[in-house]
């Protein structure tokens, strides 16, 4: 239900989280003195991860693709922390499983689950929603 509710249309929590997400990206744009290091790497995919989660909230529909490639990156930012985890490749492992691999599968599938459409109505319609 999260996925649901976080990349569903509300003009609420887009105009709550966009002064923010802009002012983000504005301060991150201006504080890194080397967009060539690892640092500048960093903050420009955080820069980009702000702007496609904005684009999502402004609207879903239109922008759908946003929310996909937001969480490609946050599947591929896991994978990454788990080949470069050193000591704490526990720690790495279960981020990615717990995180990594659902957004993974919304970056591939569209959706929070292995469930069709079909079976996700079919459900919904026995719930009486």
């Amino acid at each position: 239900m999260f996925g649901q509710v976080l990349f569903k249309s509300s003009r609420f929590l887009f105009w709550s989280l966009a002064p923010f997400l802009i002012g983000f990206v504005a301060v991150t744009a201006m504080l890194v003195p080397d967009w060539a290091s690892p640092g500048g790497l960093l903050a420009a995919t955080l820069d980009a991860a702000a702007l496609l989660l904005l684009l999502q909230l402004h609207d879903p529909r239109r922008f759908h693709w946003a929310g996909r490639v937001l969480a490609g990156l946050v599947f591929l930012a896991y994978a990454a922390y788990l080949t470069s985890a050193g000591a704490s490749t526990f720690d790495a492992f279960r981020g990615l499983l717990i995180i990594g691999v659902p957004a993974g599968l919304y970056a591939w599938r569209g959706r929070w689950t292995l469930r069709t459409r079909n079976e996700d109505a079919a459900t919904a319609g026995d719930r009486g929603e």
